[in-house]
């Protein structure tokens, strides 16, 4: 009878750990949220790899756990923003700009929405980092601008727990082209200035990371370095990206919609925050070491209790010899 229980409790946390672990089959389209780990499922198979849903990108590994979050980022020119519809709309993070420096006189200048969107994304805990876009021709006026950016925080009250996300250094071409200020620099310049930004942002205590193009990342920045160093966040507007080194970001569309935004946003997928991937063998070896345990368990409590039986018999059978001798 015992030994029946034991073995009906073993079956019992076998099945527990399966069912608490695997995502229950949906219809097309659905997600699923498991012990903290997101699942899709199309035309009743699970979701892996790269997916699009809605003009949204989303990665999911090999056990189909979701490794990604959606997000997009904002500057004066999307308006006033209704964080509420946004949130509502499946953004899980921003990227907001705090200012720029001007491609020809070179002046700071403050995002005049900076503050209203880094608010309103906030209280609706939305997840925030914020980027500066630049036009330094020197390690000086990163700096200059690195200071710019934390200063833009400190007004807002926005402490490096509070942010989210990293502080990004905007690094690209202007539209203008050769009129541009920066136009002349070489590879070490611009990278030199993208360290000498980030260093400064990360002394402040908070994370840097570099924003850029992928033929930038590929013909114009020491992008090894910079990856190593900080992270990259690319830029390349297509379906697929052939990019072929790490980055933390990408920012596949400039034409994306969210409810909220009036006209065209950019589109982001990221890998930070993401969560960690479930190994199919992380849940083949918690089912077998509970199996192991209980039956190791059973047996010896078996053992010891057919022990304790072979003794009382043995116990017993001399006491019925003594007997006998008496008798």
């Amino acid at each position: 009878m015992l030994k029946k229980l034991i073995t009906s409790l073993c079956v019992g946390v076998i099945l527990f750990l399966f069912i608490s672990s695997v995502p229950l089959v949906l219809a097309n389209g659905e997600w699923k949220t498991v012990d903290d780990k997101t699942y899709l499922y199309i035309d009743n198979k699970l979701a892996t790899g790269w997916q699009t849903l809605n003009g949204r990108k989303y990665f999911f590994d090999n056990s189909g756990v979701l490794m990604t979050q959606f997000g997009i980022d904002v500057s004066r020119y999307q308006g006033t923003i209704d964080w509420e519809k946004v949130k509502n709309d499946g953004v899980e993070f921003a990227i907001i700009r705090t200012g720029a420096r001007g491609w020809g006189t070179g002046k700071l200048i403050f995002d005049k929405k900076f503050e209203n969107n880094i608010k309103g994304a906030m209280a609706q805990g939305i997840n925030c980092g914020v980027y500066f876009y630049t036009q330094a021709i020197d390690e000086e006026e990163a700096i200059e601008e690195a200071n710019f950016v934390l200063e833009s925080l400190k007004k807002v009250k926005i402490t490096p727990e509070k942010l989210t996300y990293p502080v990004f250094f905007d690094i690209e071409d202007p539209e203008v082209g050769k009129k541009a200020r920066t136009y002349k620099l070489n590879t070490k310049q611009r990278t030199d200035i993208c360290i000498a930004f980030s260093e400064t942002i990360k002394k402040a205590g908070f994370v840097p990371m570099i924003y850029s193009s992928k033929g930038w990342f590929k013909n114009k920045l020491d992008t090894p370095l910079l990856s190593e160093q900080y992270g990259i966040w690319l830029a390349h507007w297509t379906k697929q990206t052939n990019y072929e080194g790490e980055y933390k970001l990408w920012q596949y569309s400039e034409k994306g919609k969210v409810d909220g935004i009036k006209g065209k946003v950019d589109m982001n997928v990221s890998f930070l925050l993401a969560q960690p991937p479930q190994e199919s063998y992380i849940l083949l070896i918690s089912i077998i070491s509970a199996c192991v345990i209980l039956l190791t368990a059973s047996a010896l409590f078996i053992n010891v209790k057919f022990i304790r039986k072979k003794k009382k018999a043995k116990k017993r059978k001399v006491f019925t010899k003594k007997l006998r001798k008496t008798a």
